[in-house]
């Protein structure tokens, strides 16, 4: 595995960790098909919510600055996918949320964007 990936994985063990503590449930990670990928999918509050996580080192753009368009697009493309091969769309509330890994003077910083973006 690349170090990009291994250092990708590890900020989604960190996010995952940090939704727990938020009692959200998870219910996948790493969920992909042939159009995309999204990194945690969870449950709270009977919402299920699709996660996107990111990190930035150095520089003014935070994490959550790096979802594209393109990317929103098949994050949502993706978990209608999840909700059809569960049985779910249409009937839960879904929402995509961003978690940012920052690192600032060697500390860890996480910041959660709930409702980052919506389907169009």
């Amino acid at each position: 595995m690349s170090e990009r990936k291994e250092k990708g994985r590890l900020y989604e063990v960190f996010a995952e960790e940090y939704l727990k503590r938020k009692k959200y449930k998870i219910l996948e990670r790493n969920f992909s098909w042939r159009k995309g990928e999204i990194d945690i999918i969870a449950e709270r509050e009977g919402n299920i919510i699709f996660i996107e996580v990111r990190s930035k080192k150095q520089g003014d753009i935070r994490g959550y600055e790096t979802v594209t368009p393109v990317k929103q697009k098949k994050i949502i493309e993706t978990a209608k996918f999840y909700l059809e091969s569960k049985n779910l769309l249409g009937k839960r509330e879904v929402r995509f949320d961003v978690i940012s890994i920052n690192f600032k003077d060697d500390e860890i910083e996480i910041e959660h964007f709930e409702n980052a973006f919506r389907e169009e």
